[in-house]
């Protein structure tokens, strides 16, 4: 028993980037198939992402561990898929040496913990899955389901809602200063652009519902350019995680830019109309590809996306 293999791997912050983790975490699992794997994490949600895996053992809560080195000695490996300047601070204090993926460049976030499991067992080169993981449970559906009718879905059949989130982190923590000062052409689609859809599908489409996710960040972007909600439902700063997951059944298209939500929706079924500019889908993009993701991506900057190519794309999505 005393040759258990014993991991604990370090959990990346960013929602994206332990979405795009869970696939390291299965080939673990399935290469060392009694091994101990327990999970760092430093926040809700990257606790969110990883809860009810059954690949892993123990989440822990970084808050709890209160002697880092000695902390440590339990465990045989460290792992820190993502060597953020967080996480690779956090697996320093533990005074020793730990496995840790490369800069993600030119592969695919999801390949860096995946090439680094392979790199440690060489003899045992087991398929990763092209999926990410997600585990929303019975009790997620029914939540979002009356946060949706609460804020106003009626679930006629003629209605049709289309989950957005248009923010990012940045924009989530600098709220109207980020939009203002003119910085979202980096992963983030100008909201006036967004407004702008808005309005031409109301004219044409009526029966459209626009599902806003994000945090307190985009609510406060919403409430400045939405006076009048009728074809808005606001669900902004009201979502976990394994929430936004289950939202996916509810909604005919999912639109973002290169977000962490972007990769929850991406372990669903559903349509995706996903933009970017300065980060590629070849690095960051959804995975797996999908007949019904139609990438856009913009020349020069994400503001470089016309209204009228969104549109189109979102109405090939309605008609699939």
């Amino acid at each position: 028993m005393n040759n258990i293999k014993k991991f604990l791997i370090i959990q990346c912050a960013n929602v994206g980037d332990a979405v795009c983790g869970t696939p390291a975490i299965k080939l673990l699992r399935d290469t060392c198939p009694f091994a101990q794997i327990d999970v760092l994490v430093t926040c809700d949600a990257s606790a969110q992402v990883i809860k009810n895996n059954p690949d892993i053992n123990h989440i822990i809560y970084s808050e709890s561990v209160r002697k880092p080195k000695v902390f440590a000695e339990n465990y045989t490996d460290i792992i820190v898929f993502m060597a953020t300047q967080k996480e690779s601070e956090i697996a320093e204090k533990m005074g020793r040496a730990y496995w840790r993926g490369s800069e993600p460049n030119p592969v695919h976030l999801r390949d860096v913990g995946i090439n680094l499991i392979h790199s440690l067992f060489p003899e045992n080169k087991l398929p990763a899955s092209d999926h990410n993981f997600l585990y929303p449970q019975p009790e997620d559906f029914i939540s979002i389901e009356e946060k949706l009718k609460k804020a106003g879905a009626t679930f006629d059949k003629n209605e049709i809602l289309i989950a957005c989130h248009v923010g990012c982190s940045k924009a989530s923590k600098r709220a109207l200063k980020f939009w203002k000062r003119n910085i979202a052409s980096f992963r983030t689609w100008p909201f006036e652009n967004f407004y702008e859809l808005t309005k031409v599908f109301k004219k044409e489409n009526p029966a459209i519902k626009w599902v806003m996710t994000g945090t307190l960040g985009e609510q406060k972007i919403i409430k400045k350019y939405f006076k009048t909600r009728e074809n808005l439902i606001d669900l902004t700063a009201q979502t976990s995680v394994l929430e936004l997951a289950a939202l996916m059944k509810f909604c005919r298209v999912f639109l973002s830019g290169d977000s962490g939500p972007m990769h929850v929706a991406s372990t669903t079924s559903v349509p995706m109309v996903s933009l970017f500019s300065s980060t590629h889908p070849s690095v960051t993009g959804p995975r797996p590809m999908r007949d019904n993701i139609i990438l856009l991506i913009g020349q020069h900057s994400i503001s470089d996306i016309s209204v009228e190519e969104v549109k189109k794309a979102i109405v090939s999505c309605l008609r699939r």
